[in-house]
């Protein structure tokens, strides 16, 4: 039996180059776990290393307990089944195995969001299809506003992963601030060095933010900038109780009357 010929021109040279790093990339991956469905239904290795086969889906799964792979695996297999079936394909399951194993989760709590996220994506591509098959424009808008929906509870569940492994906390630095007598508390840029020097605007020198020999602070201490060079600073609110002062009002004035000259004799 003779075999079909390839009559299509070769790669280039610059293509040769992009498959020969594309092919080191693909050396360099470590491939994903995959899973055989079985005859029965079951799932199970390619290969005759059964226990080795687990250690793998452990691994991909971030846990020690067989009961949480079986399933983990059950529920992956029905997420990832097509509509009508009983089981998902070899190639629906093993996507979704992928999926997981790109999140790495460390831990059950990861893994039990990493599989939500499997079977998020896949109900999603399936909406999506579902709405460019249809005719009717009312299905497309009900297709299109729920596969907006799924999205966006994809785009939660990234950050839920994020925010579980510390890199969605914020950090709040707070600062304390001694003020002692005769000083000021500036908070902004500070320049170091003496103006019109290398690496300081002179347009600075002589400012209140400037930094010359009007800078005050108390010893052992950062100084503080002062435009007076007596060390006058600006009045701090205390907690001391006062007297208010009396409520003034507005009073109204007469306009000023223009005043008549006298004639004068001659």
């Amino acid at each position: 039996m003779e075999t079909e010929q390839d009559n299509r021109e070769p790669p280039n040279e610059k293509e040769q180059a992009r498959i020969a790093t594309a092919r080191e990339r693909w050396i360099a991956r470590v491939p994903p776990v995959e899973a055989a469905v079985t005859d029965d239904n079951g799932i199970g290795p390619h290969h005759n290393d059964p226990s080795g086969w687990t250690m793998r889906i452990g691994d991909t799964l971030g846990t020690r307990s067989p009961d949480f792979m079986r399933q983990s695996l059950t529920m992956l297999n029905r997420a990832s089944r097509s509509r009508g079936k009983a089981n998902a394909t070899e190639q629906e399951l093993n996507a979704s195995l992928a999926l997981v194993a790109a999140i790495k989760p460390e831990d059950e709590l990861e893994a039990a969001l990493a599989i939500q996220m499997a079977a998020n994506h896949a109900l999603t591509t399936d909406v999506l299809s579902r709405a460019c098959n249809t005719d009717s424009f009312e299905w497309v808008q009900l297709y299109g506003n729920l596969a907006v929906k799924l999205q966006r509870t994809f785009t939660a569940q990234i950050e839920a992963l994020a925010k579980l492994r510390g890199k969605g906390q914020q950090t709040v630095r707070v600062e304390h601030v001694t003020v002692h007598p005769g000083g000021q508390a500036i908070v902004g840029d500070v320049y170091h060095g003496q103006p019109g020097a290398a690496g300081v605007n002179k347009e600075t020198a002589g400012q209140p933010y400037g930094t010359d020999g009007r800078t005050q602070g108390a010893p052992g201490s950062a100084p503080m900038l002062s435009q007076d060079a007596t060390g006058h600073g600006v009045p701090i609110p205390g907690n001391a109780e006062r007297p208010l002062s009396p409520a003034r009002r507005t009073v109204t004035r007469r306009a000023r009357q223009p005043k008549r000259s006298e004639a004068r004799d001659v």
